[in-house]
């Protein structure tokens, strides 16, 4: 696997990470709001949250995997964590730095 050839692709990876991780938590909060239909919605109608979670950004065009629940979404979290370590060592390896790392280093986020 190819390492990332700079720090933008890194946080991009990372920005898509986040939205499955977005994606996973609206999806357990469906399953479990069952009660209070009334205010389901209020806010932002459901058409429009799933137009939001659609866009691509933070998503690289070239993840096209459609999810039905939430167990496909955290096995897809999963896999893209394990590859973004492997692209982060990759990158390592030949010398790139990663800035997001830098600032967690910096900031002793983990």
């Amino acid at each position: 696997m190819d390492g990332f050839a700079d720090s933008s692709q890194h946080l991009l990876a990372e920005l898509e990470r986040i939205d499955l991780l977005i994606q996973d938590q609206v999806a357990q909060v469906r399953r479990l709001q069952t009660a209070d239909e009334q205010f389901r919605g209020l806010y932002i109608s459901e058409q429009e949250l799933d137009a939001l979670l659609k866009q691509p950004i933070g998503r690289p065009h070239w993840f096209q995997v459609h999810h039905e629940n939430g167990d496909d979404l955290k096995d897809a979290h999963h896999l893209l964590k394990d590859q973004l370590a492997q692209r982060k060592q990759a990158a390592r390896e030949s010398g790139i730095e990663l800035r997001l790392e830098t600032l967690q280093r910096l900031f002793s986020v983990e």
